[in-house]
């Protein structure tokens, strides 16, 4: 797993749960000052310039908020100390218990 960041950003978002959670991962730091961002390799990764991004096998995302809500979805951490859904039942949201789910590729919690 590979977490493209830049300091003081939104990265610190991705960069606090992968920490949080004991997954490993790869920190690249990309230099938003001397335009690394618009490089045509990263450009590939994020066609919108921005960091952080996250790669996972051959998933990538981007959106500090996606990140966190993928590793939180896969993580056996939060599933088992606050595992709830939010659901519309039509009228209302309602919270709902759920299950841990697979990990996708690499996410593997140290112990």
């Amino acid at each position: 797993m590979k977490l493209y960041e830049f300091g003081p950003t939104r990265s610190i978002r991705a960069r606090w749960i992968l920490q949080e959670l004991g997954v490993d991962f790869d920190a690249v730091s990309v230099d938003l000052k001397g335009r690394e961002h618009c490089s045509p390799d990263f450009l590939e990764l994020n066609p919108a310039g921005k960091v952080p991004v996250l790669i996972d096998g051959d998933l990538v995302l981007s959106e500090s908020v996606a990140i966190v809500l993928y590793l939180a979805h896969f993580s056996s951490v939060v599933a088992a100390s606050a595992c709830v859904a939010i659901a519309y039942d039509g009228r209302r949201m309602v919270n709902t218990p759920c299950e841990p789910k697979e990990m996708h590729s690499s996410i593997r919690m140290s112990s």
